[in-house]
């Protein structure tokens, strides 16, 4: 779960440089939800 912290910290500070962008980022939460499924589906698997 710390991997994660720390992409949600740099999406968000990416995320305020690119303030009037959105879409990035709604895009680079998506790639993390993504991200975070398949760990989990990963995680079951074992």
């Amino acid at each position: 779960m710390d991997k994660v912290l720390i992409i949600v910290l740099l999406v968000n500070l990416i995320a305020e440089n690119f303030e009037r962008h959105n879409e990035i980022r709604v895009a680079l939460y998506g790639v993390i939800l993504v991200l975070q499924i398949l760990e989990i589906s990963l995680n079951l698997l074992k």
